[in-house]
């Protein structure tokens, strides 16, 4: 039997190439723990705790143990596999025939960040937040750690977004990094970084309306959320795509030798410096962020 499980996003497990059905929601849960925290294992006695804690002790080690049979029963075969149980502990032990997508995912975070290929795939597994519209309202000590867990995943999904918008727009890809940027201000809709990729996009692609836009909504948001006006290094930057715009269509209604005519050497001299000027790398650095107040890192 071979498995694929998403956790990424909307969970699902398919077995064997068809949709197999969890027993519970509960159980998923257990599932998604055991191979999220694979490195050891786990006792009966904490699991029980994490999962059934508001029943007495003999019914949760009890409902823990139905609810290992019922995984056994889905994953067939691969069980013996990949679910270890002794006398009083459990674990999980990753298998080829038992893809994750949240495993393939973190092992592509902490391979080469410089391979843009393996940074679109990182990508493309982050479907959505881990266990996506799950809650086990019961289970505060497992909702605990489904919230840094998810954190954790996320800032590494932004880090990544992040990563490959500013590389593709410096390699002059603006339209493959489109979706990326728009992925970015999605999910962190209060950090500049992301509203000046978008900036940078649409005037790449010549979208003067759709730059001013996203300078409109980057005021617009931070202005409502915290009160504050973009950072200077936005506003300059909205300043000198403007500019640029602006001088390109001086240039393509002058050529080379009318505007030395007409402008003069040193206007002239101005304007191609502000074309290359607008094109230059931007600061990397913004003043505002969100309320966790983490720091994206340029990686190259």
């Amino acid at each position: 039997m071979t498995a694929k499980l998403h956790l990424l996003g909307p969970p699902s497990l398919v077995t064997d190439g068809r949709v197999a059905r969890m027993h519970s929601a509960k159980i998923l849960a257990l599932l998604a723990y055991l191979i999220l925290e694979a490195g050891g294992r786990h006792s009966r006695e904490k699991l029980a705790t994490l999962f059934w804690g508001e029943s007495p002790d003999a019914q949760a080690r009890a409902s823990l143990r139905q609810g290992l049979y019922s995984l056994r029963q889905t994953l067939g075969n691969l069980a013996d596999i990949c679910l270890v149980q002794e006398e009083g502990a459990v674990g999980f032990r990753p298998h080829q025939d038992f893809w994750v997508d949240a495993l393939e995912f973190q092992t592509l975070m902490v391979a080469d960040t410089a391979d843009l290929d393996m940074l679109r795939q990182a990508a493309q597994l982050y479907r959505g937040s881990l266990l996506e519209g799950l809650m086990l309202s019961d289970c505060p000590a497992f909702e605990e750690w489904l919230f840094f867990c998810r954190d954790t995943l996320e800032q590494q999904a932004l880090q990544t977004y992040h990563t490959l918008a500013e590389r593709l727009i410096r390699h002059g890809a603006p339209q493959e990094a489109l979706p990326f940027a728009r992925r970015l201000v999605t999910l962190e809709p209060l950090h500049e970084r992301a509203y000046q990729h978008l900036m940078q996009i649409h005037a790449a692609l010549g979208d003067r309306d759709g730059m001013r836009h996203q300078y409109r909504l980057c005021v617009e948001v931070l202005a409502r959320e915290m009160g504050v006006k973009p950072s200077p290094e936005t506003q300059a930057l909205y300043q000198e795509l403007t500019v640029a715009k602006a001088v390109m269509r001086f240039l393509s209604s002058h050529s080379i030798s009318t505007m030395t005519t007409s402008v003069g050497s040193s206007t002239r001299a101005w304007v191609l410096f502000s074309v290359r000027r607008s094109t230059a790398e931007r600061p990397r650095r913004c003043s505002h962020s969100t309320g966790r107040s983490r720091k994206w890192s340029s990686k190259k």
